[in-house]
């Protein structure tokens, strides 16, 4: 019996996974706006603010270094997510086959607002374990 290769199409979770590593990508754009608010009144509650935002930086940045590893074990490789006429066209290459993953954008923004929720969640954890 000879080995069995996977089937080069992403299952349904890989899907969820390429869909993450587009939203979390687009999340960068949203710091740089909050910081560039932040730079133009400059007062003790923005600073706090900028930590914050600082540290939702980081954390979106590792989520997406450890779910592109994780894609990469499966030979999955997301590109750059492009947006099109409300559309954003998020191309992958699984395996074997190369194809697109479309979202629209008010999916996106909610998913968005969601992890940016998902971040505060985790902060409040954070803090009352302390």
């Amino acid at each position: 019996m000879g080995m069995k290769w996977p089937d080069p199409a992403p299952t349904e979770k890989e899907l969820e996974m390429i869909e993450e590593v587009a939203i979390l990508e687009m999340m960068p754009a949203r710091y740089d706006e909050a910081y560039e608010q932040l730079d133009a009144r400059r007062n003790i509650l923005n600073r706090l603010f900028g930590y914050c935002v600082g540290g939702m930086s980081l954390w979106t940045r590792k989520r997406l270094v450890d779910t592109r590893k994780e894609l990469g074990v499966l030979s999955i490789h997301v590109q750059r997510p492009k947006a099109e006429r409300g559309v954003i066209i998020v191309p992958y290459r699984c395996r074997s086959i190369s194809s697109s993953l479309m979202l629209e954008q008010e999916d996106a923004e909610r998913k968005i607002r969601a992890l940016i929720a998902e971040y505060g969640d985790s902060l409040k954890e954070l803090l009352a374990d302390k």
